[in-house]
């Protein structure tokens, strides 16, 4: 999850997440998450289907703990879920590539 300036939406900044469940459904391939007193959405994991059920998989770029990665919008539906159940608006929930290699800064090596 990132918010509107695509950087990482964390339990120390918002405590709130921990109240969101994830459950992956294998028998129908997709993530659901819960959040008390609202309405379960769900998320398909076959990225090949996304379109068809009204998710339209977007590139983007994010950052997690100061690093930039590459990922895919899940989508306005699950946007709105998560905006309405954290009050922030903004978030995004964000798919991290099946391509990606973490990439070690100059800064942050030893020598």
């Amino acid at each position: 999850i990132v918010n509107r300036n695509g950087v990482a939406v964390t339990q120390k900044t918002d405590t709130k997440l921990c109240l969101i469940v994830p459950k992956i459904d294998e028998q129908n391939n997709c993530l659901e998450l819960t959040f008390p007193y609202m309405t379960s959405i769900r998320i398909p994991l076959d990225l090949k289907n996304s379109e068809a059920n009204g998710f339209e998989a977007l590139m983007c770029q994010s950052k997690v703990c100061g690093d930039r990665v590459e990922g895919i919008d899940c989508g306005d539906n699950v946007a709105e879920w998560l905006s309405d159940a954290l009050c922030t608006s903004g978030l995004r929930l964000i798919r991290q590539c099946d391509n990606h290699e973490k990439k070690i800064s100059k800064k942050s090596t030893i020598t």
